[in-house]
């Protein structure tokens, strides 16, 4: 059973190569973070190892399908590049001793299924030794293995990665599809539904963890007030808050990233709505907030800022100074004084 939501061409392309027995030794799933990709990496996963006799695999029932949902089949590896180092911080790199570890494994037979599976969770993130290291294997991939990257960041993976993977393009979902899927399917008010389609943008995964997990939209409202309040507070309160997002990016970077676009996403709509496109923007439960801040800023100012926050986003992605890229927001960012 394919559960992949919304992505046919992804979903129909490996279908019909799997159907032939065609499958590629490595593929490249390309798309914005909780689109489907890893949803589809593991039911690939699934059907590859699937002993249901039914020719529709997989089936999502046998001990093969049920082991590799539950993260528990000994020949199915999900490699991360964020994951909690022994010292209590998040590694947010895939390192070359992941992928020697990962080379010894594909050099042995499958234990348990007919496929080694080993699926790379923001394979962007590998190192450049790590990429070097995995090249070789892609070059000379071991018999009854099966590598799957997941990115959405394509353009910092190594182009020679690249080109010895099929690439397969994960687009976001109309916002109507989401809302409806999040009506249909979870106990959420419709006003709520809406707004949840709204903030997605595009990815039902996120949708569905925020239908399901209140405390994704509660943090969503803090990081969002935190913002406005920025826009009106002075140097020091800015840094102030500027060490607490370096404290964040050292801790968990992937979370501190996220805080930053929820940030970007506020200047994104008070940009909008300054260019009289209100009906595009997706903090809609903020309209009436954003419209006052949306006057007191010139149009230059605000693309500025945008600028300064995305640089930052990249830079920080690249390993820059996190304390410089993050006060080099809040001394750039425009002070509304009012």
């Amino acid at each position: 059973m394919w559960n992949v939501i919304g992505q046919n061409l992804a979903l129909n392309y490996l279908k019909k190569s799997f159907a032939s027995n065609r499958l590629s030794h490595a593929y490249l799933f390309v798309g914005p973070a909780q689109i489907g990709k890893m949803t589809l990496a593991l039911n690939l996963a699934q059907a590859v190892n699937c002993t249901s006799e039914n020719q529709n695999k997989p089936c999502g029932s046998c001990s093969q399908c049920n082991r590799t949902l539950a993260g528990k089949h000994t020949d199915v590896d999900i490699i991360k590049a964020y994951e909690p180092s022994r010292n209590g911080t998040t590694r947010h790199r895939i390192g070359i001793d992941q992928i020697r570890e990962l080379q010894h494994k594909l050099n042995l037979k499958p234990f348990e299924g007919a496929f080694r599976v080993t699926i790379f969770d923001d394979a962007e993130r590998m190192t450049e030794e790590a990429s070097n290291a995995l090249l070789k294997t892609l070059e000379e991939p071991p018999s009854q293995s099966l590598l799957i990257l997941l990115s959405s960041q394509e353009t910092q993976l190594l182009p020679t990665i690249k080109s010895r993977c099929i690439k397969l393009k994960f687009n976001p979902l109309p916002v109507k599809e989401i809302i409806d899927h999040i009506l249909a399917n979870y106990s959420t008010k419709e006003d709520t539904a809406h707004l949840i389609g709204r903030l997605s943008k595009g990815c039902l995964g996120w949708a569905i963890e925020a239908s399901i997990n209140p405390r994704i939209l509660e943090e969503r409202v803090i990081q969002v007030n935190s913002i406005l309040n920025l826009m009106d507070s002075g140097l020091e309160d800015r840094f102030r808050e500027s060490d607490n997002l370096v404290t964040a990016l050292y801790n968990n970077r992937k979370e501190a990233l996220q805080i930053l676009k929820e940030w970007l996403g506020v200047w994104r709509d008070i940009m909008l709505i300054k260019n009289a496109s209100v009906n595009l923007i997706t903090n809609t439960d903020y309209t009436d907030i954003l419209k006052s801040k949306s006057m007191k800023y010139s149009s230059e100012q605000i693309l500025n800022t945008i600028n300064r926050i995305q640089n930052s986003i990249e830079s920080l992605d690249n390993n820059a100074n996190p304390r410089l890229a993050i006060e080099t927001i809040m001394i750039m960012m425009p002070r509304n004084s009012n």
